[in-house]
């Protein structure tokens, strides 16, 4: 495995040695907060008031939007951690003034995973409509096999695709097919390894979640929580990258 033991501990300890990581991990938490207040206003709506209220659906609109801005907000501030890790910047974890160069990045990295995403997803509605226009409802499990081969394969590309990502913080570094076709076919194995990882500790995080349900206190650490994991997977990226890379290599 690329990535040991020690690795995998640092992910968890260096944001923690951070001079304002309390206050960093504060504002990420409560952005957090905020989002998931938002969506979970918006499923107590009733539908049919919706209907018949157009005001309200102005507003759940509204709501829907704010949330999806600050999801792409919120996911720019790991990478620009991850980023700086990699260039060993001082602070590794900045304050959030700089709210443009956050969103950006974070816009960057929505753009890259839907990029990467649309295969499956055309694949998918392919699929759906030749099976409802020749009235084959055989067909799509016939066709199933064809469509995992595809969501996983990009599923691959798109997680190599931004942990390139992070060390230049460029789209066309993430769309490089050439490389990552190249890093992929070394580095499969170690790749999947680390996905394996990520989804223990993502498991854990969900125990940890499950557990803090149990207070309502509990449930407010819970955003805190998350955002703190994201910081952690961030890093365990930016340390796949760094392993892969020499710091005399440059990415084409």
């Amino acid at each position: 495995m690329l990535l040991n033991f020690d690795d995998i501990k640092k992910s968890f300890t260096f944001a923690i040695k951070e001079k304002d990581f309390a206050l960093n991990l504060v504002i990420g938490g409560v952005l957090y907060l905020i989002t998931g207040c938002l969506q979970q206003g918006m499923k107590l709506v009733d539908k049919d008031i919706l209907k018949n209220t157009p005001e309200i659906l102005i507003v759940v609109i509204i709501f829907v939007l704010i949330s999806i801005i600050l999801n792409i907000f919120i996911s720019g501030y790991p990478l620009i951690c991850a980023n700086n890790y990699l260039h060993k910047t001082k602070p590794v974890m900045p304050r959030w003034s700089n709210i443009s160069g956050i969103m950006l990045t974070g816009l960057k990295a929505t753009i890259i995973s839907l990029l990467y995403y649309i295969p499956s997803l055309a694949l998918i509605a392919i699929s759906a409509m030749v099976t409802l226009l020749l009235n084959q409802p055989n067909l799509i499990l016939l066709l199933l096999p064809v469509n995992i081969v595809v969501i996983i394969t990009s599923m691959f590309f798109m997680f190599m695709a931004m942990i390139i990502f992070i060390k230049r913080l460029s789209i066309t570094d993430a769309l490089d097919f050439s490389l990552i076709s190249k890093i992929l076919s070394q580095y499969l194995v170690d790749l999947f390894l680390l996905m394996l990882v990520m989804l223990g500790i993502s498991l854990l995080i969900g125990l940890v979640g499950f557990l803090l349900c149990i207070t309502c206190i509990g449930m407010i650490l819970i955003p805190f929580v998350t955002f703190y994991s994201q910081l952690v997977f961030a890093n365990l990226m930016a340390q796949f990258n760094e392993k892969i890379f020499t710091k005399k290599e440059e990415i084409a």
